[in-house]
């Protein structure tokens, strides 16, 4: 949540009631989150050139930057032991970056390590918000100069699965534990994707 112009506040609920229960302020501008499974919350820490990855835990109670970012970060997500994200500069590119292994009684362990951040997707066009079961990515792009979900096989392999209703405004996608269907949201409506034969139908919403 916007606080002030270097502040943010976060704010962690249980997903069965919505109940609050705790909230966070980070002395940073951050713009995307995510939380892994040892209860790490990973952000971006903008500087006006680039961007850097940081952590907060509970434990450390403090912003620790982890590694420098080419341009700004425009989308993260954990799948598994992997940190996705997305960047921009001259070039929109999709990277995945291992986990340190921290032991859960050492998850406040807060020094930087050694990025080794792979490159899956880059592109002239915006290519970001990757979603990941195993090794099939899928992610939204505006390569053709719409806005479009497309899939990358395990193989290597890209494929276009559907293109998203115009116009094309905020714009959420959250794909399913066993990797099947993606849903996502955009217009005030929900939409849900079969990714094997890419039928998309219209949930909720006007």
């Amino acid at each position: 949540r916007y606080e002030q112009q270097q502040q943010r506040q976060v704010l962690w609920y249980r997903l069965d009631d919505l109940t609050l229960l705790r909230q966070q302020a980070l002395p940073v501008a951050a713009s995307v989150l995510a939380l892994d499974h040892q209860q790490r919350l990973w952000f971006d820490c903008p500087d006006g050139i680039g961007s850097r990855l940081c952590r907060w835990t509970a434990e450390s109670a403090r912003v620790s930057p982890q590694f420098d970012v080419p341009g700004a970060v425009l989308s993260l997500v954990v799948a598994g032991e992997q940190l996705w994200f997305s960047s921009g500069q001259q070039r929109s590119q999709i990277w995945r970056q291992s986990l340190p292994l921290v032991a859960a009684e050492d998850a406040s362990v807060s020094a930087p390590f050694e990025s080794t951040a792979k490159v899956e997707v880059s592109s002239a066009r915006l290519e970001l918000m990757p979603r990941v079961v195993g090794q099939d990515l899928t992610f939204l792009s505006n390569r053709h100069g719409r806005h479009q979900i497309w899939r990358r096989h395990a193989n290597g392999n890209t494929a276009l699965l559907a293109e998203l209703p115009a116009p094309a405004g905020f714009v959420r996608l959250s794909r399913s534990a066993d990797g099947p269907y993606l849903a996502f949201s955009q217009g005030g409506a929900l939409y849900v994707l079969q990714i094997d034969s890419a039928i998309c139908w219209q949930l909720l919403g006007p």
